[in-house]
């Protein structure tokens, strides 16, 4: 963050995507990671009660929208500071602007060595795209409540109609209700995981190792696009 808001850049618009983007959206993405930890610990394995699973999720989805807001804010500042156009001349427009490999101009106006380097993250580009597309469109990241083993889903079935039951019949607080609470609170477990739809199959993925590594990848590109501003002058 130093390195970026001390810079000195010719384009006024770089500096205010460096500073007031790309810096910003750093500080946002650490605060998610800090809080997703300490909201969901990584070594409690204890189903967490719902407010706390909640408050994780909205950290997560905040630390998607600000990992995709910050590439492409590092995209941004490398077009106009280096004043890249398209082929007819012409500033490139919005949909144009970015890392991933639709971005052929950007990307192209690259060192060689960069542009291999885009290449091997074009699988975590898409992954990102995905999930920031899910959230800003159509469902939103989620964090499941618990997870059951597959070979106790039947078990899972029918002690939950149970206690349902028992509940109607005696009340939630009832002494045979919690006992049946417990049986069914023992086939569930929690898993780290979030997704978003369900009918689109998305993927599980395992958040506390993946906004690291998100953040780690982040932090790489941006020292790489540092480098290639340093080879402009």
């Amino acid at each position: 963050m130093l390195a970026w808001s001390t810079r000195r850049f010719h384009n006024a618009v770089a500096r205010e995507y460096a500073s007031h983007g790309f810096c910003r959206r750093l500080k946002s993405l650490k605060v998610s990671i800090q809080k997703v930890y300490e909201l969901i610990p990584i070594e409690d394995s204890n189903i967490p009660d719902d407010i706390s699973r909640h408050q994780a999720e909205i950290f997560a989805q905040n630390f998607l929208v600000n990992a995709f807001g910050a590439l492409d804010n590092l995209a941004r500042v490398w077009v106009h500071e280096a004043n890249i156009k398209d082929v007819s001349g012409s500033n490139l427009s919005k949909f144009e602007i970015g890392l991933g490999k639709k971005n052929k101009v950007v990307r192209a106006s690259f060192s060689e060595e960069f542009q291999k380097k885009l290449m091997k993250f074009d699988n975590w580009f898409e992954h990102l795209t995905n999930f920031r597309d899910a959230l800003g469109h159509r469902i939103p990241l989620y964090i499941p409540p618990y997870s059951v083993d597959p070979k106790n889903v039947d078990e899972h079935c029918a002690v939950e109609q149970e206690y349902e039951s028992v509940c109607v019949a005696y009340g939630r607080k009832s002494d045979r209700a919690r006992r049946v609470e417990e049986r069914l609170n023992s086939l569930r477990h929690f898993s780290p995981i979030y997704v978003h739809s369900f009918s689109e199959i998305s993927k599980n993925v395992l958040f506390h190792t993946q906004m690291l590594a998100d953040f780690n990848t982040i932090h790489d590109l941006g020292n790489s696009i540092s480098a290639e501003l340093d080879g402009l002058s």
